[in-house]
């Protein structure tokens, strides 16, 4: 797998994986290896998150984890990683793409793909030399795309002059029209595809498309370039700083999280203290604790204990 070693002994960042190993791997509950609680097997070609990873015996295991929850601990050799680059809207070209190998070795079904929708390209993966684009629906990953293919969009975010669009649809596909929407002299547009000729805007609350034979906007000149045309050193920066602005955000979030979590606990506390002490009523100390094995079986509440005990194992373990 490319960039395992790279990610992890040089810039200690978790990475995603598509898991791809034969079906009888071992997966185990902890660090130490003792304990097998799972095989690859039903969890195969599924899209995990790797958070660390150990030497053990020459091989290097690492910690998997999912949407749900951290899943253990497994040797990896075949899976395929997948690399962060910028979030972009695209649209297929037309149905005469081509089928990449991996789409058949992960068992993705090319039939359900519909030219007429806008995906999201939110990584790419290296396989034997060649780059191939992540495109996603609704959050869930779906195929990948030779980046030749795909009409990246480019984010204008500005009111243009629309008075050469005669018509607006409620779809990218051009299939249902968009009645009783006057062109105005100024409407807002939000991204434009180059090739085929497209603009998404807002008009009002509602998303609409139209098709624009001439599209001139400064943001135009700014020229973008094909990941396939990229070297492997510039694909590696590109991983690293979209990784690194996500682990950001997503630490926001948390911090967030937690804040809103606990603020009636804080609240309570606060309402409840007096200039020294607090007055420890059964009342109070019942409304504590029901406090806090709310917050204690929250989603948020149970990944931070299960974080604490990995913590206090691993630093036993290096004792």
């Amino acid at each position: 797998m490319l960039l395992f070693k790279d990610l992890n002994h040089m810039y200690n960042l978790g990475f995603d994986i598509i898991l791809n190993e034969q079906e009888e791997t071992a997966i185990y509950k902890t660090v130490e290896l003792d304990q097998v609680i799972d095989t690859v097997g039903q969890r195969i070609f599924g899209h995990y998150r790797v958070i660390d990873f150990r030497e053990i015996g020459g091989k290097t295991y690492y910690l998997l984890t999912s949407k749900s929850g951290i899943i253990g601990w497994t040797n990896l050799s075949e899976s395929i990683t997948i690399y962060k680059k910028e979030i972009e809207p695209v649209k297929i070209f037309d149905k005469n793409f081509e089928i990449n190998d991996v789409n058949n070795i992960l068992r993705l079904d090319l039939r359900n793909v519909d030219i007429n929708k806008v995906y999201m390209s939110k990584g790419f993966i290296i396989l034997n030399g060649n780059v191939l684009e992540v495109l996603y629906s609704k959050k869930y990953f779906n195929w990948f795309f030779n980046p030749n293919e795909l009409d990246h969009s480019l984010k204008i975010n500005d009111k243009m002059n629309l008075s050469n669009v005669e018509d607006f649809y409620l779809d990218s596909g051009f299939l249902t029209k968009a009645e009783d929407v006057k062109n105005e002299s100024l409407m807002h547009v939000i991204d434009y595809f180059p090739n085929l000729k497209i603009i998404r805007l807002k008009h009002k609350n509602s998303l609409l498309w139209a098709k624009v034979n001439k599209f001139e906007h400064e943001k135009l000149n700014r020229k973008r370039e094909q990941l396939s045309d990229l070297s492997y050193s510039n694909l590696f920066a590109i991983h690293l700083a979209y990784s690194y602005e996500e682990d950001r955000e997503k630490a926001k979030k948390v911090i967030r999280s937690l804040i809103d979590e606990n603020q009636s606990l804080l609240e309570t506390l606060s309402n409840n203290q007096t200039r020294n002490n607090l007055e420890y009523t059964n009342d109070n100390q019942k409304n504590y604790k029901t406090l806090y094995q709310n917050l204690k079986t929250s989603k948020l509440g149970k990944i931070q204990i299960a974080y604490w005990r990995y913590l206090d194992k691993r630093r036993k373990n290096k004792r």
